[in-house]
């Protein structure tokens, strides 16, 4: 194993699309910063510019510009670690991004604790790993950026002219968590052999519905358990799976460690599916319905007339 920089690790035509995939989101968090440094310097210098000349500030001032500061720290702070309050009610949602596959497999891995990825801010400092929290965060995939300016806007440390080096580990890496026995041993697979997989087996699934629900719910626990999520349970993964799939079109998957386990809140993007419409079905999700228990028993491999199938073909027994 070795370290790397991001480019060397992406290649220069992947990062150089990974650059234009990541122009409004950067945008974003610019926009975000800026906003955040100018309300808390104007509202401090109200009250420091009368002071330094003599001047006696009014309590009620005083008050208004303390309680601002709090105020927008606050709702910097929900943005940033991608929570919701009232605060983030107004404004914009965060971009979303649709990175090229290499680079959204590399995010996945860094995310799952798959790779490391590891930051020095100066060539006096030593090198420190990123947690995976920090990679996790609705900004976290800015990191996989070829600009240090642009790197810098994931860590939430907006020291004037920082420009931090920003490695990545390259070779093989085993996972620091086991894949979990309870899980179909498919869903193992890249996700391009898993689709090709389910295609045989699902056969034209544009003009079948309920090979469509099939296709998404297998495509989207294969997406949670490579990026190192939901190994609780099946349950907790069809859960996941359901939740996603009844969503609008497009919009980022929300989990909610009281319901997945103990993770933090985070915006999970599933990138299959961004091409569709309508969610498939109004009754895929309702807790207790059909479509949960066999999605269920398709997970854990007890589904003979779908599970068998797909194994025989994507996982053989001589493999």
């Amino acid at each position: 194993m070795r370290w790397v920089p991001v480019v060397t690790a992406l290649g220069n035509q992947v990062s150089a699309d990974v650059d234009t995939a990541f122009a409004a989101l950067a945008a974003y968090a610019r926009r975000l910063r800026f906003w955040n440094n100018l309300i808390i310097a104007l509202a401090t210098a109200a009250i420091v510019a009368p002071l330094s000349l003599g001047v006696r500030v009014p309590t009620a001032l005083v008050l208004a510009a303390v309680a601002l500061v709090l105020v927008r720290a606050a709702r910097t702070g929900l943005i940033w670690f991608g929570k919701t309050g009232i605060l983030t009610l107004i404004g914009q949602p965060i971009p979303m991004v649709d990175m090229p596959p290499a680079a959204t497999e590399l995010l996945a891995e860094l995310r799952s604790s798959q790779k490391r990825m590891r930051i020095k801010w100066s060539e006096a400092d030593g090198w420190s790993d990123l947690s995976t929290d920090v990679i996790c965060r609705p900004f976290g995939a800015l990191l996989l950026s070829s600009d240090p300016d642009v790197q810098v806007l994931a860590l939430f440390s907006w020291r004037p002219g920082a420009t931090p080096a920003i490695e990545v580990q390259v070779g093989h890496h085993p996972l620091k968590t086991a894949f979990p026995k309870w899980a179909d041993r498919c869903l193992g697979l890249p996700p391009e052999a898993l689709a090709k997989a389910l295609r045989q087996v699902l056969g034209n699934i544009d003009a079948n519905t309920a090979s469509m629900m099939k296709f998404d719910a297998m495509m989207t626990a294969n997406d949670l358990l490579r990026l190192g999520l939901c190994h609780q349970s099946p349950k907790v993964l069809v859960d996941a799976a359901c939740d996603f799939l009844l969503a609008t079109c497009g919009e980022a998957l929300m989990l909610n460690p009281a319901a997945y386990g103990t993770k933090p809140v985070e915006r999970i993007a599933l990138s299959y599916r961004r091409q569709s419409s309508e969610p498939h079905g109004p009754k895929l999700g309702l807790r207790g319905t059909d479509s949960v228990t066999w999605m269920e028993q398709a997970f854990t491999g007890r589904y003979p007339n779908f599970s068998e199938s797909l194994k025989k073909i994507a996982v053989p027994d001589d493999a």
